[in-house]
């Protein structure tokens, strides 16, 4: 099970929840997904209307800014099914804005997140004034996790059995479930011998797709967990720290606003 094959899933559910009533609900949904590990200076991102394509670049840039480069490109796929064509006006930025909320209102991804992205992305103004409408929704999410097994070639065949499937851009064989099965199978890989920090639980609402797969962790944070959490962070409880995936720009950036709200430890692994 691929990185693309994950992310799409998740922008299915995302066109789902913003287009559920749509007569042309699935060809909203066929399209193709393509990411290059690559850096790109002129372009983040296209999409080919003769093939429905959507291919991704730079990908170290940080969840955010990756995500609002994938709803881009995803909204050209859209306007063009609605349309027959797609440019860059008032009815693009519409499908934008029913995207974006729909992916938050799913928590795939955090409000703070987009709030404070570095400012890469050409869309970078106009996800910000579209944020200052955003009006948050009780949407039900699915309680589960992903558990993620790094350097764990030496058993990658006992994974298999077990159902995991590698995760080329995380670089980790991950299995999705239910919060209280991935506890279980936290525990029965610890019983087997594999070392607590080559395993991660991962919130599987949320889209991955930031170069490297490392986690912030902060530790001794008590005090500031419930502004934590609203910034997307989840409780491990074997390390005892609150952590976010991000890549390695993003999580440094991350450092710097924690250590403004005080003298916590934190770790980037």
């Amino acid at each position: 099970m691929s990185t693309v094959y994950e992310l799409k899933k998740h922008l299915h559910r995302i066109i789902e929840q913003a287009y559920k009533d749509d007569p042309k609900l699935a060809a909203y949904k066929d399209f193709q997904l393509r990411l290059r590990d690559e850096e790109m200076n002129s372009s983040t991102g296209t999409y080919d209307p003769n093939d429905h394509t959507i291919e991704i670049t730079n990908l170290a840039d940080g969840e955010a800014n990756n995500l609002c480069t994938l709803i881009h490109e995803l909204c050209h796929h859209i306007e063009t099914c609605q349309r027959g064509k797609t440019g860059h006006q008032k009815s693009f930025y519409d499908i934008y804005a029913k995207l974006l909320y729909a992916a938050l209102d799913l928590k795939r991804i955090s409000l703070h997140d987009f709030q404070n992205m570095e400012h890469r992305n050409s869309d970078y103004a106009k996800v910000q004034k579209i944020l200052r409408s955003y009006v948050a929704k009780d949407t039900a999410v699915d309680a589960e996790k992903t558990v993620a097994v790094v350097n764990a070639y030496a058993i990658k065949e006992e994974l298999k059995k077990y159902g995991y499937h590698w995760d080329d851009l995380n670089r980790a064989w991950t299995r999705t479930l239910h919060v209280r099965e991935a506890q279980a199978e936290y525990d029965r890989l610890i019983s087997t011998g594999v070392k607590a920090d080559t395993i991660q639980m991962l919130d599987a609402n949320a889209m991955r797709m930031a170069k490297g797969g490392h986690a912030l962790r902060v530790y001794g944070a008590y005090s500031i967990r419930e502004q934590l959490r609203a910034w997307g962070y989840h409780w491990d409880k074997e390390n005892r720290c609150w952590y976010k995936q991000l890549s390695e720009d993003s999580a440094r950036q991350e450092q710097k606003k924690i250590l403004q709200l005080g003298s916590f430890r934190t770790e980037y692994k």
